[in-house]
């Protein structure tokens, strides 16, 4: 089993992994609309900056909405929602470090913080997750061009 896989199975133990309740899958559409307004306002000059961040911030706030008294969005596990979710937790961070700006701030999202912090110290992750500073250099290398 890979990595990614023993991950899925390993978090999902134990955890609601149903995917054919209504409001499952509607947390799995946020994440697939939020992730490309994410990826815009990464990607996005200093002119257009302003409005793509608002954007994503406006895609982010169902999120952090639903994470209110909720250590996951599985509940107190990680869950099916959460897995489809990995992409914050495993990128976030290292996309607003590279891309020189904080997307996530924790005034206005601490719950979304809260949840890539206690994702990313979730034994598991820290097993399988690429560090910090080795998504840095390859975003600034393959997404940004850089060699620093």
């Amino acid at each position: 089993m890979t990595s990614s896989a023993s991950f899925v199975a390993v978090a999902a133990d134990g955890a609601d992994t149903s995917v054919g309740g209504g409001e499952s899958r509607s947390k799995q559409r946020e994440f697939r609309v939020v992730v490309p307004a994410i990826e815009k306002a990464f990607r996005s000059n200093e002119e257009e900056r302003e409005k793509r961040i608002e954007e994503a911030h406006e895609m982010l706030e169902p999120l952090e909405k639903e994470l209110q008294n909720k250590l996951f969005f599985g509940g107190d596990k990680i869950g099916f929602v959460d897995i489809v979710g990995l992409v914050l937790p495993g990128w976030m961070h290292a996309s607003e470090e590279a891309a020189g700006f904080e997307l996530l701030t924790t005034h206005k999202f601490p719950n979304l913080n809260k949840w890539i912090q206690d994702y990313m110290n979730h034994s598991v992750a820290k097993e399988v997750l690429p560090q910090k500073d080795f998504l840095v250099a390859f975003l600034n290398k393959v997404v940004f061009g850089r060699n620093n």
